[in-house]
């Protein structure tokens, strides 16, 4: 991918950390399989609760994937990345688990990718965790969740 070569020409650590997260993000198929409402729950879940390390480095990953979509021509997924949300999520994560999940659960309901409630047909439901990670992100999409315009 040239926007990794990009990056380690500037700096090797961060296309490092970009490509470990990138390959976590998509499982290894790709940019065609990133929807925005996967990286925001990547970003606001996966990374701060999957990947044991301290709050500075969760930031670091989180700012190098940024970097990695700035270069892929993607801004509207380089600035979630590098958002205020996406900082205070995370930091949230490493006050307590509960304040994970209130974070989480308040910063999912603010973005507009989160599929929907439909009134007496469907509603999601409030757990997390595998389950939700299996079934939201087809949702994702049909609500715009793989707008990549910008």
């Amino acid at each position: 991918m040239e926007a990794l070569a990009v990056l380690a020409r500037r700096d090797k650590g961060e296309a490092e950390a970009a490509r470990s997260a990138f390959g976590s993000l998509t499982f290894g198929a790709g940019l065609d399989s990133v929807t925005l409402y996967g990286l925001q729950y990547w970003l606001w879940y996966q990374l701060p609760t999957k990947w044991w390390t301290d709050l500075a480095e969760h930031l670091q990953i989180a700012a190098a994937l940024g970097a990695l979509f700035h270069h892929l021509g993607l801004p509207r997924y380089a600035a979630v990345c590098a958002s205020d949300t996406t900082t205070q999520v995370i930091s949230a994560w490493h006050q307590s688990r509960q304040s994970g999940f209130t974070a989480l659960n308040k910063a999912m309901s603010a973005s507009v990718v989160e599929p929907p409630d439909v009134g007496g047909v469907l509603v999601w439901g409030e757990g997390d965790g595998p389950a939700r990670e299996r079934r939201i992100p087809v949702g994702g999409r049909a609500v715009g969740g793989d707008d990549r315009r910008g």
